[in-house]
């Protein structure tokens, strides 16, 4: 079966992020939190409404929804497209839902790795500056376990900070959370 495209044709450079389908149809496929519907199909090792597991990048091949694709520029240099699909989104859509796109607000980035690398680029492209204790917003992109809170009295009052990584476990004192009064 011949199925239409559209915006796209043959030779097209298209970029694939980390899931592939989705119900579409839920309360979160509605509000573009596809990744939290109880139906995504992750790129990688997820059984696809066909059948078939997804391979991510180690397939020959690749089915996505056209809803989940993305357009790669002509003459974009497709190794800087990749991490931008993974580690660039993983900190881009948490740093833009805490408005962290406008003039003005600070950054702190711990652990530099290839989500924090996304982390500090985009904050140079928002125009941010670093400043010890008085961060609007925390990336934590540390790989392993590792302590909380010396990291949480960094914040501003009513700073955020995000988790894009996976510990085995996260400890940290109470007190932590509320002196600094931060969003978690």
């Amino acid at each position: 079966m011949l199925v239409q495209i559209k915006g796209f044709k043959v030779g097209d450079h298209v970029g694939v992020g980390t899931y592939v389908n989705s119900c579409r149809d839920c309360e979160n496929c509605n509000s573009s939190l596809e990744n939290y519907s109880p139906e995504t199909v992750f790129t990688f090792n997820r059984t696809d409404t066909d059948g078939t597991i997804t391979k991510g990048g180690y397939s020959t091949h690749i089915v996505v929804h056209e809803r989940y694709r993305f357009k790669i520029p002509d003459g974009y240099h497709l190794a800087k497209a990749a991490p931008l699909l993974c580690a660039g989104i993983t900190v881009y859509t948490p740093m833009v839902q805490h408005n962290m796109n406008q003039p003005g607000k600070s950054l702190g980035v711990i652990r530099l790795g290839g989500l924090g690398h996304m982390a500090v680029k985009f904050g140079k492209a928002f125009g941010l500056k670093s400043l010890k204790n008085l961060l609007h917003f925390r990336a934590d992109t540390a790989l392993g376990d590792h302590p909380f809170d010396p990291y949480l009295s960094l914040l501003k009052f009513g700073g955020v900070m995000t988790i894009v990584c996976f510990p085995s476990e996260m400890k940290m004192h109470p007190a932590s959370l509320n002196l600094g009064n931060s969003l978690f």
